[in-house]
């Protein structure tokens, strides 16, 4: 039920992520395309705890090695 192509671009000076995609989700046609921030795990780290989280922790899980997880308890 899934048939996506797309790309992935970053600009590490500007610290932003474009995503591209196009194709069929539950043969309905999908094409769109998004832009996020990138930010460290430590200030992830620094903006959860301003808005005075009690915990934060950083998982390490064996299958999982693009990118760095963080969780928060409020």
């Amino acid at each position: 039920n899934l048939d996506l192509k797309g790309k992935i671009e970053y600009d590490w000076e500007k610290r932003l992520r474009y995503m591209f995609g196009k194709g069929y989700v539950n043969k309905e046609y999908f094409e769109g395309n998004s832009t996020s921030y990138l930010i460290t795990p430590k200030e992830l780290e620094k903006i959860v705890k301003f808005f005075k989280t009690k915990k934060v922790w950083f998982p390490n899980f064996k299958n999982e090695t693009n990118y760095d997880i963080i969780c928060a308890i409020k």
